[in-house]
């Protein structure tokens, strides 16, 4: 009886390739299991779930054109689509072309005056306020205060942000006519 021994008598070379690839397999897991467990020493993927809200929101000149008697509409805010926005979660900020602030407040804030910035010299008023929460459909539109004259062709930049994520749900730069 004559035993088959082709299985044995392989060259060295052919045997050397399944332990290179065996430490290649354990250098490779290793590398990977020291950056999992770097990224949850380091934090580094404590921000990830805390993005703010996705909406479409529009901010548009409101002031058809001004007038010399104050209380003039300056813009109006719509949401046009996307999530749901709660106003005790956002703040609006509002800035002429020069960079100075005018108003920063919450959008939850009543009817009536908008806090001016401390300083400020042109404060706003809200014409309508939002509700609780302003979903698609909703608008509202901010005026010049009783005692400000906005002039023609003032820029200003307005953003809404989300207080939870610091995150800018909506910006604008309108012109005033």
């Amino acid at each position: 009886m004559k035993i088959n021994t082709s299985l044995f008598d392989r060259d060295s070379d052919e045997r050397a390739v399944s332990p290179v690839i065996g430490v290649i397999l354990m250098v490779a897991i290793t590398v990977i299991l020291a950056a999992v467990i770097g990224a949850f020493v380091l934090n580094l993927g404590s921000n990830l779930g805390n993005n703010g809200p996705q909406a479409q929101v529009a901010i548009q000149d409101a002031s058809a054109s001004l007038t010399s008697s104050q209380a003039d509409n300056v813009f109006t805010i719509t949401h046009n689509g996307g999530d749901t926005l709660q106003a005790s979660q956002l703040k609006i900020m509002v800035t002429d072309g020069n960079g100075n602030k005018w108003a920063e407040t919450g959008l939850n804030t009543a009817a009536g005056s908008i806090d001016p910035v401390s300083g400020a010299s042109k404060p706003l008023d809200w014409v309508s306020t939002p509700g609780t929460t302003i979903s698609t459909g909703d608008s509202f539109t901010v005026k010049e205060d009783t005692a400000t004259q906005i002039s023609q062709n003032t820029q200003l930049t307005v953003k809404i942000i989300d207080t939870n994520s610091n995150s800018v749900v909506a910006q604008a730069t309108i012109t005033i006519n």
